[in-house]
């Protein structure tokens, strides 16, 4: 899968390709992706998810409003 943006000009600024998407826990998970910025040749972002815990423990207070402006 491919997604391309664009600037207000119509100009491609940036891709994003999903480059592996697996099954994992019942769930279809996106685990390799390249964003890439065309402006600026050869710069980019790889994302890897290689280990992922769907029941993980989180705090409540992770979500107060005072947590979520940071």
């Amino acid at each position: 899968m491919k997604e391309e943006r664009y600037g207000k000009s119509g100009r491609l600024l940036k891709t994003l390709e999903v480059g592996d998407v697996r099954r994992i826990g019942g769930r279809w998970i996106q685990t390799r992706a390249l964003v890439r910025d065309v402006l600026k040749e050869g710069n980019g972002t790889e994302f890897v998810i290689e280990s992922i815990d769907f029941d993980a423990p989180m705090p409540e207070a992770l979500f107060s409003k005072a947590s979520l402006r940071k």
